[in-house]
């Protein structure tokens, strides 16, 4: 029931690396079913255990919500000629590097019920698959991390996988080892995490110290994740 088979599509006119391919999973109607209803009980509580910085694949919340917080803060920056640093990341082949016993780590911290846990490594864990290579299909191989490329539930399995991120940066804003960047007429809101899926934000004050600091929480964040 959990093998599928990977077909490459290309992202560029005429590819030359495998870099320039992404990997579709087609999978099994069995499949397909049960991971669909997991995913959508999983929608309904999404929201609940994942940061109000992400905007993607949640509901009720709006794919411009970050674009515009975004605008504000630099807008705030120009009209009060303020130094603002922005620093972008984006999550190289991001279903592909997530880790299975991290993602179960992170469940496990959110307090999801075991038989819940037990389900997502199932669908997520037990995958075989092989590379349909003009359209004749190579030997079945385990695969040892990723998440599908277009599976119901792969958004909101690497929503919670990301949120460590945001976890990391909370704590060391708490900590006031990162200061965010303050708007608003008395500057009590401060911005210091924005997401959209794999796509980050980080803005906040321009210091050596907040460089340092997102470097520490992007190392951390690559070591466990």
């Amino acid at each position: 029931m959990n093998s599928t088979f990977i077909a490459l599509i290309p992202k560029v006119d005429s590819p030359q690396r495998l870099n320039d391919f992404r990997p579709i999973s087609l999978v099994g109607c069995l499949y397909k079913i049960l991971a669909k209803v997991l995913a959508n009980r999983l929608r309904l509580v999404i929201g609940s255990v994942i940061s109000e910085a992400q905007s993607a694949f949640v509901k009720d919340r709006q794919i411009l919500d970050g674009i515009l917080v975004a605008n504000e803060v630099v807008d705030e920056a120009r009209r009060s000629k303020k130094e603002l640093m922005m620093f972008k990341v984006d999550f190289e082949k991001a279903y592909d590097s997530v880790d299975w016993g991290y993602l179960n780590d992170v469940t496990g911290r959110m307090s999801f019920p075991t038989l819940w846990r037990k389900w997502i490594r199932e669908c997520v864990c037990t995958a075989t698959t092989s590379v349909l290579v003009y359209g004749s299909p190579t030997d079945e191989f385990p695969l040892r991390r990723e998440l599908r490329q277009g599976g119901p539930l792969s958004p909101f399995l690497f929503l919670l996988a990301a949120e460590g991120l945001n976890v990391l940066m909370e704590a060391m804003v708490t900590r006031n080892l990162f200061t965010g960047y303050s708007i608003g007429e008395q500057g009590l809101t401060s911005v210091s995490y924005l997401q959209f899926a794999d796509d980050t934000l980080l803005p906040g004050v321009k210091s050596s110290a907040n460089v340092w600091a997102l470097r520490a929480v992007l190392l951390l964040f690559e070591t466990m994740s």
